[in-house]
């Protein structure tokens, strides 16, 4: 079943017996906490809730304060997007190095994300924050619907060690 948390932006499904495609998290790209200029929320028919985040160039990012999970550990991170060609965008979780995706679309800009892509991340057990940013040394990055957060049979990552936990201890 799903339980709406806020404002329905984020849904949390409990996962009974094995469904291991089903997600556990949902975050729609157009309900972030922050969606940082140029970023900006868009409508068009055949994204998820009918509206999706472009315009995600330079100095734009999507910010999710409030993930919360019930066990610490590796997830797959399952973006829908949709582009024409290479982008790349990254996905910072807490204060842990970011994590890089690269993606090559084949659709039109605008048109509904028939392409999806994967990366590892490792969530800490309680309340995280997810921000999704362009890769900065590229001209942006793709537009995106929405995120998934999956369990994986993938090897764990090792717990990252936060920045700020390294600085405190120099």
């Amino acid at each position: 079943y799903y339980a709406s948390r806020g404002l329905g932006d984020v849904y949390k499904r409990q996962v009974f017996g094995l469904c291991a495609q089903s997600p556990i998290l949902v975050l729609e790209a157009e309900n972030a906490d922050s969606i940082h200029s140029p970023a900006r929320v868009k409508s068009g028919d055949g994204f998820s809730n009918g509206k999706y985040v472009g315009g995600n160039d330079r100095g734009s990012y999507l910010f999710f304060h409030n993930v919360t999970m019930e066990k610490a550990g590796t997830y797959e991170f399952k973006t829908y997007f949709n582009c024409n060609g290479v982008r790349r965008f990254t996905v910072k979780v807490n204060n842990y190095p970011e994590v890089e995706c690269t993606v090559n679309g084949t659709a039109k800009w605008d048109t509904p994300p028939a392409e999806t892509a994967k990366v590892l991340i490792y969530l800490a057990a309680g309340t995280n924050t997810i921000k999704i940013t362009p890769y900065p040394t590229t001209s942006g990055g793709p537009n995106l619907d929405k995120f998934e957060i999956l369990e994986t049979s993938e090897s764990p990552l090792p717990v990252p060690v936060s920045y700020t936990h390294l600085r405190a201890h120099e």
